[in-house]
């Protein structure tokens, strides 16, 4: 079973590649853009992560999803630890609860409830590639910053032909990477 995730980045320890770097991709070479430079990696890093179900740079993550049937998440890749899971079952009304360690089983890219009822869950977790990244997965947060680079204007100025070009090149390139 498929499950939907949404994955919020909520600290970074270590992007998988510098400002320097996606600057060098860009063709940039003054500072001004700093800034705005990284918010269009961090959100074509993030916009990448979410399509693969994989954690681009190191750093803390909230994974939101709903675990059904057979209780089995798939979870993002690569993990290092799990800080908390919480739940909002139906049998609980609205009130959240923690699940205790004892309830769960980590396996290297899924968690296994025991004796657990449908609900959705929150895992606050550590982990990420950082500058370990792969090559096909640098190289598409690299596409996606340079679409939103040069689409940084609320006008469109009639280039029908690159989102479908950048569709394709991304999809190619994580394509074994989706699960």
């Amino acid at each position: 079973m498929r499950y939907s995730h949404k994955i919020d980045k909520l600290t970074v320890a270590e992007k998988s590649m510098s400002t320097e770097q996606v600057k060098t991709f860009l063709r940039v070479d003054y500072t001004d853009t700093d800034d705005e430079i990284d918010l269009i990696y961090s959100a074509a890093a993030d916009f990448i992560g979410n399509l693969t179900n994989t954690l681009i740079d190191k750093g803390t993550y909230r994974l939101s999803t709903t675990v059904r049937g057979d209780k089995l998440l798939t979870m993002a890749d690569p993990i290092e630890s799990i800080q908390s899971v919480i739940t909002r079952a139906h049998t609980f009304g609205s009130s959240t609860v923690t699940v205790q360690p004892t309830d769960y089983e980590i396996r290297p890219d899924i968690l296994q409830f025991r004796n657990w009822q449908d609900a959705r869950v929150t895992v606050e977790l550590t982990g990420g590639y950082g500058l370990d990244a792969r090559a096909e997965l640098k190289q598409a947060v690299l596409l996606v910053c340079t679409h939103l680079y040069q689409n940084r204007s609320a006008v469109d100025t009639g280039v029908t032909a690159l989102p479908y070009a950048l569709k394709m090149g991304v999809q190619q390139l994580v394509t074994n990477t989706k699960r």
